[in-house]
């Protein structure tokens, strides 16, 4: 073997290629490490020393019998690799004497063994599965599958099942005085039964809350299908260790399977340029002990692919390897389309006339991919979108000296974007997982190139200010990925008290085209373990409702440095559209009858910001601030870095011009964009010569410059808003002024938007909301250092009371247009469309129901061809269906319209602003105000009995369609694994047609038995393989049965459905009159 590379070294052979010969994840141990951890476990189960009791020997010299009493005493073993296929040689240190039994002259005496005597056993791993008392063992060239359905451990193991034993003297050669007694010895080790594990993987999380939690969680978690060992040997020429690679794929891995080790082509890992002067290696690192390589495919297929897709990005793609160092991927966008309106100005004066054009630009960010390239330890990201726009301008005068002067010139636009990405380990005691955060700019980048014109009586054309000043804001989609989470890959690290624990990300990470993590094996007490256990579950459930927490290294082993959240985060969760629930439910806890500080306390730990302190507020805002320092109303409309138009998210009532009088537009608090007249503008913003930040935009031919004022209102800790600036419109400049609207509304579908904008003032602008935030927290800070009895500390307890007693407000006033839209949802007469979409809700509200049931049944144990067990689950579900909906049209007195109504309140239950018990009473209450006379007419009809029939049909048809499905893709799973059987039984049988051969021409014998029992392995693995041939041939016959029996009662069900349905349409029809 090569000795170990440096990482940068590695990176370098690395380089632009993938070297894990079709597999998914290689994961990489050195001899030196395992060693450590076998050493800990033979002192944990010591039985393999101390079982080695006195024993006697008898032989025959010159005709005279003899017997010799040995007393051994074994000391802790070493391994080491011997070849590439798992043959390893254990050591054992040798100390204690032995007694001449037959020697009269000196009976009893103990004769001690020359020093540093040991006994080395050649032995074999093997991989066992789950219980190593109960598993059969399997040689290292077989590839062992996990079976999904269940959590299962594949481990490496050594056993003696067929050892050879020698004895080495202290000059490291063969002791030849012990021959006699190495049949003895060899026998000891044979029939011991003694198996120690060396390590392991795992396919799904053992602990029950923690394979719930992952499951719940945005992380994405690599789990093993399958997997096969190598060995590679160590030099002792330059102290080089040999390794153990472990070879997996992955779950749902688009990989068609890696290849096995053969005789003739062992499994190992030889990076580098020229084939035919690669030297095996290990991807272990100099100066580490364990290292992780995780292939292109799947780094990008399991990992970066979810990641975009689940950010919004669209058609994520990798390239094809070529010639480049590290990973290429491109993405686009999530739709944004950009409109700027082209320029058309006139005017004329006594006896001339000018005008001046500049083209506009349409076009949707999704249009051109954004480029993501894995390179070294980190990502680039780029963008750009090129328009090439045309602008002119004239001068003509009149006159006896009248003349027409012009010009005119194009130029490419180029809008791009630059960004780096960095990993991180979001724990630093959860190693085992990677997180990587990209930080988009603002705004996009205008660059002008092949500028090109002419002019006539008028200067060379040079590109408009309104463009090469425009600033357009970076599409709103984060870039920031889920977590990618590798422990189920290195988790059963022998004995159990061994966890990899990867380098400080991101060092860690290298990115040649597969991407290698490098890092050490370290061991960990009962109480870290379960500390380690503790953060994951606890982590795992963060990434919901907020952005990883960065843990970094702390400066001595006691002291853990943690960078908490910041208003900065609070402010991004509030302004982008991440998936979280914090503003609603901030919004409902100070909204709350009975103890609502307890209420928002619980919503800041449950999103991490409990923090944050009241003068972070004004810090990066400016505004109110009990620090003199910071104290006044700094309106954010004065020219600073932090100034972000989102703060001014909220409807606006223009006053002037008097011909806009009647109009109104919205600042959206996500996008920034402003909206009037259905039509959506970006904005920009620049500090003006009065050092105010002025934003502009240009709107169906206007155009406008404002200043966006907030005024503080003390008694309440909240804001009022306000604009003053300028249009221009095609008859000249006019005053633009208006305020905050008093009307309350929405358009926006997004939740959070709904409830910034839908309550119209106060509460609805940001910086309101900011400000109340700011004043709890400066309250409770008061409680803490025991000031709220002062005067001061009242004066803020006051605020806070009159802040919660606005939201108080508003939620109700939220709640009343709820319950008025519900109201009027439920009157309506309702389309045949929507009957048949709501009676689907139904369906669908059932079939969580009956599936529900159907968890309560174990799950189907698909070997088993328990047609009865999976009849059982079917009644079941049937019978829970019925009654759910039996339950659910008696609690609703039969309407069909109230899904409508919940369809209303969705946006507010999905935010958190409103629960779910208060959305149904809103939904019960608007239902029970049907008249008495409808209701008597469908209680007395036969729509109900309709009705729930054909929703128990489509629930049939839905578990159906379930059913035939997992028979159509089991039976897939096990055509492939006939396939790969079959690939096995061709190769073990190639194996033992080499290995009889090679046995036939052995001259030593020690050699030939070794082959001998090859030979007869690889035919005993043919016999099991042909076995599980003629077992899958049976269950796939058993799954056509059952996938064709199922796609009948389908159709029966199916038929049954859409008459029900038609009977209870026309039952319906025949209430309503």
């Amino acid at each position: 073997m090569a000795p170990k590379h440096t990482a940068k070294d590695l990176v370098g052979l690395m380089n632009g290629d993938t070297w894990l010969k079709g597999w998914d994840v290689l994961v990489a141990y050195d001899e030196d490490l395992i060693n450590t951890m076998l050493e800990a476990s033979v002192k944990q189960a010591p039985k393999i020393l101390d079982d080695l009791k006195p024993f006697q020997v008898s032989w025959t010299y010159n005709h005279r019998t003899f017997v010799t009493e040995y007393h051994v005493s074994l000391g802790l073993p070493t391994l080491k690799f011997v070849d590439v296929s798992g043959t390893i040689a254990v050591t054992f240190p040798m100390s204690g004497y032995y007694i001449d039994v037959t020697d009269p002259s000196n009976p009893g005496s103990q004769n001690p063994f020359s020093g540093n005597q040991r006994m080395v056993t050649t032995t074999y791993l093997y991989n066992v599965s789950g219980n190593i008392d109960e598993s059969k063992l399997l040689p290292a060239r077989v590839r062992i599958d996990f079976d999904q359905n269940v959590p299962t451990s594949k481990h490496i193991a050594m056993a003696f099942e067929n050892p050879s034993v020698k004895v080495i003297g202290p000059d490291g050669n063969t002791d030849p005085s012990w021959d006699t007694a190495l049949s003895f010895l060899t026998s000891y080790f044979a029939s011991s039964g003694f198996v120690y594990r060396v390590l392991g993987v795992q396919n799904k999380a053992q602990d029950l809350h923690l394979r719930q939690t992952l499951a719940d969680s945005f992380t994405t978690t690599l789990e093993p299908s399958s997997m096969v060992f190598s060995t590679v040997t160590g030099d002792p020429a330059t102290n080089t260790p040999g390794s153990l690679l472990i070879w997996i794929n992955m779950l749902n891995s688009t990989s068609s399977g890696g290849q096995l080790p053969s005789a003739g082509q062992p499994l190992l890992f030889q990076p580098g340029p020229d084939d035919t002067s690669r030297l095996s290696t290990t991807p272990v690192t100099a100066g580490n002990t364990a290292a992780i390589v995780i292939s292109h495919d799947c780094m990008f297929s399991s990992f970066l692919k979810p990641s975009l897709v689940n950010s919004g990005y669209s058609e994520p793609k990798a390239n094809e390897r070529g010639n480049y160092n590290g990973m290429q991927i491109t993405a686009r966008f999530p739709s944004t389309p950009y409109h700027i309106d082209e320029v058309n100005h006139s005017d004329t004066g006594f006896g001339w006339h000018s005008t001046d054009h500049c083209d506009g630009m349409d076009f949707n960010a999704n249009q051109d991919p954004v480029n993501i390239q894995f390179v070294d330890h980190g990502a680039t990201v780029s963008y750009s979108r090129t328009q090439r726009l045309n602008y002119s301008s004239s001068y003509s005068s009149t006159g006896p000296h009248g003349s027409t002067r012009g010009a005119d010139g194009s130029a490419d636009f180029t809008l791009s974007l630059q960004a780096n990405g960095t990993w991180s380990n979001p724990n630093r005691d959860l190693s085992n997982r990677l997180l990587l955060s990209v930080s988009l700019p603002p705004t996009l980048t205008m660059t002008i190139s092949n500028v090109d014109g002419d002019g006539f009586g008028m200067a060379y054309p040079t590109p408009p200010s309104s463009l090469t000043n425009l600033q357009i804001k970076t599409p709103t989609a984060s870039l920031d990925s889920v977590s990618l989470d590798y422990f189920l890959t290195t988790n059963l690290l022998f004995p159990g008290q061994h966890v990899f624990d990867a380098d400080e990300a991101p060092e860690s990470v290298w990115h040649p085209r597969d991407t290698l993590l490098t890092g050490k094996v370290t061991q960990q007490t009962p109480t870290t373990q379960a500390r380690r256990l503790e953060t994951l579950v606890d982590n795992l459930k963060r990434t919901k409702t907020r952005r990883e927490m960065q843990k970094l290294e702390p400066k001595d082993p006691n002291a853990v440095q943690i960078t908490l959240p910041t208003f900065q985060d609070l402010k991004n969760d509030i302004l982008s559209l991440k998936p979280s629930t914090f503003l609603g439910s901030a919004i409902a806890a100070w909204a709350a009858e009975s103890d609502p500080d307890a209420a928002f306390e619980t919503v800041l730990l449950n999103h991490n910001y409990d923090s944050l302190r009241g003068d972070e507020f004004g810090e990066v805002t400016g505004i109110y601030s009990r620090d003199p320092a910071l104290a006044g109303n700094k309106s954010l409309s004065l020219g600073s870095p932090e100034f972000d138009i989102r703060y001014f998210g909220a409807f606006y009532d223009i006053t002037a011009p008097e011909s806009m009088s009647n109009t109104s537009f919205v600042v959206d608090p996500h996008s920034g964009n402003i909206e009037m007249n259905e039509t959506e503008a970006v904005t920009s913003s620049s500090v003006g010569a009065d050092g105010k930040t002025h934003v502009t935009w240009t709107l169906l031919g206007n155009s406008y410059d404002v200043v966006f004022i907030s005024t503080a209102v003390p008694e309440t800790a909240s804001f009022t808003l306000s604009f003053e600036g300028t249009v221009t419109m095609p008859g000249g400049e006019e005053p633009f002024n208006g305020k905050q609207s008093d009307a309350p509304r929405s358009t926006s579908p997004e939740p959070d938007v709904n409830i910034v904008t839908y309550i119209g003032f106060g509460l609805s602008t940001v910086l309101g909301l900011f400000a109340m935030l700011q004043s709890w927290l400066y309250r409770r800070q008061d409680k803490i250092e025991g000031k709220d009895k002062t005067e001061a500390g009242k004066e803020r307890m006051r605020q806070t009371d009159a802040s919660r007693a606005e939201i108080k407000a508003k939620v109700n006033e939220i709640l009343d247009i709820l319950r008025g839209q519900v109201g009027e949802v439920v009157r309506r007469p309702l389309s045949p469309a929507e009957s048949a979409r709501l009676r689907g809700s139904m369906a669908a509200g059932f079939d969580q129901a009956a599936a529900e049931a159907s968890q309560s049944v174990s799950d189907i144990e698909w070997h088993d061809s328990s047609l009865s067990r999976q009849g059982d689950v079917h009644d079941a579900t049937v019978r829970n269906g019925q009654q759910s909906a039996d339950d659910a049209i008696d609690s609703m007195n039969h309407s069909v319209r109230l899904p409508a109504a919940f369809d209303a309140i969705g946006p507010f239950v999905s935010c958190g602003l409103v629960s779910n018990g208060e959305a149904r009473n809103i939904g019960v209450s608007a239902v029970s105000g049907q008249s008495t006379e409808m209701q008597t007419r469908l209680n007395a009809s036969d729509y109900p009995a309709s009705q729930a029939t054909a929703s128990i049909a489509s629930i049939q048809t839905s578990k159906l369609d379930s059913l035939a499905k997992a028979a159509a893709k089991k039976i897939d799973i096990l055509e492939q694994s006939k396939k790969r059987n079959q690939q096995a039984i061709v190769q073990n049988e190639a194996l033992a047609k080499r290995y009889a051969e090679d046995a036939a021409k052995a001259t030593i014998e020690a050699e030939k038995t070794r082959l001998e029992k090859l030979a007869k392995d690889s035919q005993d693995a043919i016999k099991e393989l042909e076995e599980r041939q003629r077992y899958a041939d049976k269950q796939i016959q058993d799954e056509v049965d059952r996938k064709q029996a199922v796609e009948k009662s389908r159709r029966e069900a199916e038929d049954e459905r859409t008459r029900s349905s038609h009977n209870a349409e026309e039952e319906y029809k025949h209430v309503e009159g």
